[in-house]
């Protein structure tokens, strides 16, 4: 039966493993399947013409296993070729948003959105920012070399702490009371984040939101997967295609923080 095909998780890494977590954790019964494309991470610096070839090649991988909906859970894949993947797919396509509106919301002083430049650049993302930051509270910072060092942090050794004391130091004297984390690597460091902040402020991240609407679009496309007493089953795909690197997803998968 086709409630039964599982849902297919992309990412340009390890990042799209935290939206994975969080959709097990609410939808137990689902069946999934995710591909993680380490080899060429990081996205968010690389062309748009480059980013829409990786991520077709990475989609093509969960497509040929046959699934019910694919999530794109990567920010800077959801800026550079969601449309196109909507446009030309027969399932729904799940994608990435950052939570600006919800911190703007919740909080009352300077947003920092913690991103890639791909993404902080995008028209969906400036759409969002021009939608709901009327009060010019929202401060785009670019974190270029982010993603690759927290994936550096998971395969080898990285200077992750001195990189975020570098990036953040420019927003010590700042009212910052929340920061939107615009990629989907990050919140394996949200402590590290804030430590290097120096302050106290609310993180959001998106990910709840966007399982939220994965549940909301199964129910009403008829694809949800009735709960049978058992939990679905869960594959794990990556570009680089060695055990050690399932074994650190699966760590990651289960908890693992850096």
């Amino acid at each position: 039966m086709r409630e039964d095909m599982p849902i297919g998780f992309f990412d340009s890494g390890v990042g799209g493993l935290n939206v994975l977590a969080a959709a097990r954790k609410q939808m137990p019964e689902e069946n999934c399947i995710y591909f993680g494309d380490s080899l060429n991470a990081p996205y968010g610096t690389k062309t748009d013409e480059e980013i829409r070839r990786l991520v077709w090649a990475g989609v093509d991988c969960l497509l040929y296993r046959g699934i019910k909906a694919l999530v794109v859970a990567c920010n800077t894949a959801t800026g550079v070729a969601v449309d196109d993947l909507r446009a030309r797919l027969d399932i729904p396509v799940i994608s990435m948003e950052p939570a600006i509106k919800p911190a703007l919301e919740q909080t009352g002083g300077t947003v920092l959105l913690m991103a890639t430049d791909a993404t902080i650049h995008s028209a969906r993302v400036q759409a969002l920012i021009d939608r709901y930051d009327e009060d010019k509270r929202v401060i785009g910072v670019p974190c270029r070399l982010l993603a690759k060092k927290i994936e550096d942090a998971v395969f080898a050794s990285s200077d992750l702490d001195a990189y975020l004391a570098q990036t953040l130091s420019p927003f010590a004297a700042e009212n910052v009371t929340a920061i939107v984390l615009g990629c989907t690597h990050y919140p394996f460091v949200r402590e590290r984040i804030l430590k290097a902040l120096g302050k106290p402020a609310a993180v959001f991240d998106g990910i709840d939101g966007t399982v939220r609407h994965l549940q909301s679009v199964l129910n009403e496309r008829h694809l949800k997967r009735p709960p049978r007493g058992e939990s679905g089953t869960c594959e794990i795909l990556s570009s680089r295609g060695d055990e050690t690197t399932i074994t650190l997803y699966q760590r990651l998968l289960t908890g693992g923080t850096l």
